[in-house]
């Protein structure tokens, strides 16, 4: 994550406040596109695999994998026809940027697959380090040798390339699965019931955290929107927090859930909170003395507002803060709630945004968001209470 915010931070600069808002426009839209389109969502994916391995049942594995192949190639060809009815809302140039939504949605589905297979470092090693670190250098030289590179084609082929390393290292236990002699390739419906739920959940929590970016660029403009696309980069490092803890807390609220043992749960729950109250501290004072260095470097067309950030860094701990209840009930067989709370922050947010569209900025829009966020954290902590 470090990696990746210094390179968004050096192309803000780069290639300016218009083409970096286009550039953070295309990869919401690729997350949100790689949300829908793979079933039950990347941990769906990767769940019901690593699922029919441990089996050994090379036949649903091969099922749920062509299938899910099939599905998201069918809904991302149907999603991105459809994006020339919304092209009149972005600038011409937003079509360039098309090459960065399809390469980072192929990393997508590429990654809950081969997650599934067991190659955790692998998946995530090159396209989260590597190709990252590369596109720096490759700017950096460039821009001292006074050479203009196209931003989105660079991008498409550095991390195609790592792509292609990533295949060559884990095809062998895929290529297995698909050489598997089968007879009955139906759908797995079975397979992807039960995360479809968890899908719809994390579907409208990342209309809210992400849908604000594109509504932002679309109604104000790249220009009113970049302020707003390098806040989110600036307070981004508290999202992993959020990220530890998810991944984390899962499998040991499952396990204590399915033991029935309450105390554990109590005790995974509150050291949760000291984990986000320490982490929340560090991060943020880190931020703090990081704001004055990224404003002399970055230029002034950005005018990166400290309230702004303040609301964003509000709406990120709320996540952070929400992130072992929502777990303790997707866990606990009580997605439902889950979903409840996301759609009625959801609702809440693009009703707020809905009255208020013409007087969008970067700051109206982190206000939006703290509430939205607060009121999906306040809705599942206490839904989890009651359970408890």
């Amino acid at each position: 994550k470090i990696i990746q915010f210094i390179l968004l931070l050096y192309l803000a600069r780069y290639i300016g406040p218009e083409s970096f808002t286009i550039l953070a426009t295309s990869l919401v839209i690729a997350q949100l596109i790689g949300l829908i389109s793979i079933p039950g969502g990347r941990q769906g994916l990767t769940t019901s695999l690593t699922r029919a391995l441990a089996q050994k049942n090379q036949l649903l594995c091969k099922s749920i994998l062509l299938n899910s192949i099939y599905l998201c190639i069918f809904l991302n060809a149907l999603i991105i026809a459809s994006y020339a009815l919304v092209n009149h809302f972005f600038s011409a140039s937003l079509n360039e940027y098309i090459l960065v939504t399809l390469i980072t949605l192929f990393i997508t589905l590429r990654t809950s697959i081969t997650r599934g297979y067991g190659f955790i470092f692998t998946s995530i090693f090159f396209s989260e380090v590597m190709a990252p670190l590369f596109l720096l250098f490759i700017f950096i030289f460039c821009a001292y040798k006074n050479i203009v590179l196209p931003v989105p084609l660079i991008w498409l082929i550095v991390y195609g390339i790592f792509e292609v390393c990533v295949i060559l290292i884990s095809s062998k236990p895929i290529l297995k699965t698909l050489n598997h002699v089968s007879s009955n390739l139906s759908f797995p419906i079975k397979a992807f019931k039960e995360t479809f739920s968890i899908q719809v959940a994390n579907i409208f929590l990342t209309i809210i955290t992400r849908i604000d970016m594109v509504i932002l660029s679309s109604v104000a403009g790249p220009l009113v929107a970049a302020p707003y696309a390098l806040a989110q980069r600036f307070v981004q490092p508290i999202t992993m927090l959020g990220r530890v803890l998810s991944n984390s807390t899962s499998p040991m609220l499952a396990k204590a859930h399915a033991g029935g043992n309450k105390k554990n749960i109590n005790y995974i729950i509150s050291l949760s909170f000291i984990f986000v109250l320490l982490g929340s501290i560090s991060i943020i004072s880190f931020l703090y003395l990081m704001y004055d260095f990224i404003i002399s470097y970055l230029s002034k067309d950005y005018s990166l507002d400290q309230t702004t950030i303040f609301y964003l860094i509000g709406s990120q701990l709320c996540l952070v803060i929400n992130a072992p209840f929502a777990q303790y009930l997707l866990m606990t067989k009580k997605a439902n709630q889950v979903i409840f709370s996301n759609i009625a922050a959801c609702i809440t947010f693009l009703t707020i945004i809905f009255f208020n569209l013409y007087q969008l900025s970067a700051l109206t829009m982190a206000k939006y968001s703290f509430v939205a966020t607060l009121c999906m954290a306040v809705l599942s902590i206490y839904f989890s209470l009651r359970a408890l």
